[in-house]
């Protein structure tokens, strides 16, 4: 007979086998065999059915009287049940529980973070450590359920636990709900009536939310106290409102965790820098580290902390959150507004209820609930609250589903872009121009699909010669030299334009290269001239970069003899050209100066 069960192993342990002492001969001889691999944290244990039962009760007898001890009485089983559904955290030793998730890179805070000390304490954390303590150590019977809201990854959970620390200062003992089932209220009562000294803990408290109201209840009508103090996304709080009455929610607006302060940014930089994990900006100085979080953070705490290391723990946040979604359709509206505003854009709302099949109230209702912690819906369009988190929930969507929704996406977009929509550089025209990009297709899509995205886009972008001239880069990317120049030319006789003279250019510079073809890296010289001589096009640098990259990987593949002295002339005035240029007059620019003149010389050497 084999069975596992869990047991905490230090950092020491090693994989053993505990042999029970032997029974008499008469005894039943089943055998139990508790095993499992050491990367799960198990103890092996052999042993016959009725010594190990033996062992249990004679554990489970010391536990009890252990227990009578510390609650100073005999334990009664409704208070044997709380204490089944609650984690006492004054007596909790957080040691004796190795993990390997670094709270730091991500993952939820546990009882050892708050510990050691780890967490940054934050104006808010204060704030309502100060009202729950004192409310705890009031003498009047009251029945009070404290409220914390906020969106993913702003810090409230940490905020909880952070909270129990301080009630353990004040002689509280606070005692975490673990979930594992619903509230039994009549334990509950039990318990408090027997330790009027508790405060409980709910984090994540929607779901139990109409029990905690039914605890409430009874509380006060028994006269006993009551102190809890929970937490919830944002998007569950009419769940909350529903089910909580405002004779015990306090306080009323709740709290929201936000944004964070100019002092929570200074707290929480004096702790990354202590412990060591200022990621990327370690180096910056101390108004580049708060500009950091200010700026590119938006001030968010989530996507400051993701941004600084790029830690498993934030990727397998945004998986879970999208996975929670309740319905496939939401899914695609988050996956698609996310693929949006990775790019810059927020999502038109029209287009997000086509993409995943919704009715604009549909839409409405699903931000406004299921979706409330994940998307806005802004004058802008749909979007999440930050780019960050977008680009993490990209990069973990499988590329097929990249294709697909990309895919629907610009489609969608296609009747809103047109020749007036291009010139006046709307929203739609902006994202379709992103979505297309030969870089970013190959980016979601993967090279060895990309040319079959854009075949599924032709009949509504044919007429774009952006269609084409992003098609064009992508075949000479793979080497389809052929269909390049065709798509390429194509391109051109949409419109003669500065960008499609360039991407002609870039196309023969490639083929030139492959060939050592002289008259094709002629031909594409020529399209740079006329891209770099089209008016208001004097300032821009790509036909420079197109042209210098080019003849210097000419030259190192076939050797400086094979490029004509003609092209060399060529090469000293584009150089006088750009050294003049507004488009190298940046540090920036002159750095890329001179690289290519160094690489010249290098060759003529």
């Amino acid at each position: 007979m084999r069975a596992a069960a869990w047991a905490p192993r230090s950092q020491s342990a090693r994989r053993r086998r505990v042999e029970a002492p032997p029974v008499p001969a008469h005894s039943s001889r089943i055998r139990l065999t508790l095993s499992c691999s050491e990367a799960l944290g198990l103890t092996v244990i052999e042993s016959d059915g009725e010594t190990f039962v033996r062992t249990l009760l004679e554990h489970y007898r010391t536990a009890i009287q252990s227990l009578s001890g510390e609650y100073g009485g005999a334990i009664s089983p409704e208070l044997a049940k709380f204490l089944q559904q609650f984690i006492d955290l004054r007596s909790y030793d957080p040691s004796g529980v190795q993990t390997t998730r670094d709270f730091y890179a991500g993952y939820e805070p546990t009882w050892g973070t708050i510990a050691a000390d780890d967490d940054a304490i934050l104006q808010l954390s204060e704030q309502v450590a100060t009202a729950v303590g004192a409310a705890a150590v009031a003498d009047e019977v009251t029945q009070q359920v404290y409220f914390l809201s906020g969106r993913p990854g702003t810090g409230k959970s940490t905020i909880l636990l952070r909270v129990a620390q301080t009630l353990i200062g004040l002689g509280v003992r606070p005692f975490l709900f673990r979930a594992d089932e619903g509230i039994d209220v009549e334990a509950v009562v039990h318990w408090l009536r027997t330790v009027p000294r508790t405060v409980l803990l709910f984090d994540d408290c929607a779901d139990f939310a109409r029990a905690i109201q039914r605890l409430s209840e009874t509380c006060r009508e028994e006269n006993v106290r009551l102190l809890a103090f929970g937490t919830e996304r944002t998007g569950r709080i009419r769940a909350i409102r529903d089910a909580i009455s405002s004779t015990f929610l306090r306080p009323d607006p709740p709290y929201v965790s936000g944004r964070l302060s100019d002092s929570d940014i200074g707290t929480l930089l004096d702790k990354l820098n202590s412990r060591g994990r200022l990621g990327h900006i370690t180096r910056f100085s101390p108004d580049r580290q708060r500009s950091y979080f200010m700026q590119t953070a938006g001030r968010r705490l989530f996507e400051g902390m993701a941004g600084l290391e790029g830690g498993l723990g934030f990727n397998l946040k945004v998986r879970r959150d999208y996975d929670n979604l309740s319905s496939d359709s939401g899914r695609v509206a988050y996956a698609a507004a996310c693929i949006a505003y990775e790019l810059g854009v927020a999502l038109p709302p029209g287009t997000a209820c086509e993409v995943a099949g919704m009715r604009t109230r549909e839409l409405v209702a699903f931000v406004e609930a299921d979706g409330a912690d994940l998307l806005e819906l802004t004058r802008g369009g749909l979007r999440p609250p930050h780019r960050i988190t977008a680009s993490l929930l990209v990069r973990l969507l499988p590329r097929p589903v990249r294709f697909s929704i990309t895919l629907s996406t610009i489609k969608a977009l296609a009747r809103h872009v047109d020749r007036q929509a291009i010139s006046s550089m709307t929203r739609p025209y902006r994202l379709v121009r992103q979505l297309m990009d030969q870089e970013t297709v190959v980016r979601h899509v993967g090279r060895e699909r990309a040319s079959e995205w854009y075949d599924q886009i032709r009949e509504e972008y044919s007429w774009n010669s952006r269609y084409w001239e992003q098609r064009a880069l992508l075949e000479s990317r793979l080497g389809d030299h052929t269909a390049a120049r065709s798509y390429a030319e194509r391109a051109l006789r949409i419109q003669a334009h500065p960008v499609t003279f360039n991407t002609l250019g870039t196309v023969l510079m490639r083929i030139a290269i492959d060939r050592n073809d002289v008259q094709t890296l002629l031909a594409a010289i020529e399209n740079l001239e006329r891209a770099r001589k089209t008016p208001n096009w004097e300032a821009s640098e790509h036909p420079y970069v197109t042209f210098f990259t080019s003849i210097i990987r000419f030259g190192q593949t076939w050797g400086l003899d094979s490029i004509p002295q003609r092209v060399r002339s060529t090469w000293t005035s584009w150089f006088r050209e750009a050294s003049s240029t507004p488009a190298f007059s940046h540090a920036g620019g002159r750095s890329l100066l001179r690289g290519w003149q160094r690489q010249w010389l290098e060759l003529a050497s």
